[in-house]
């Protein structure tokens, strides 16, 4: 494996090996799948809380948005 020194890569292997006890690079595809699943639900959580967040907001200031 080409080492890899960028920052951004850097800072993500710090944490990761803070959380976890090891480096990315000790990391197995098995593990990378799991990772970037749990990724993706958890991404998909922030959009659903967001959206129901803006239409609390919504329902709360009686804005309908049907404005022209």
């Amino acid at each position: 494996m080409v080492p890899r020194r960028g920052a951004t890569f850097l800072i993500l292997n710090i944490i990761y090996q803070s959380v976890t006890g090891c480096q990315i690079e000790d990391v197995d595809s098995l593990e990378v799948k799991d990772l970037r699943r749990e990724a993706r639900d958890l991404k998909e959580v922030v959009a659903e809380q967001t959206l129901e967040l803006r239409l609390l907001k919504k329902s709360m200031t009686g804005d309908g948005g049907d404005q022209e």
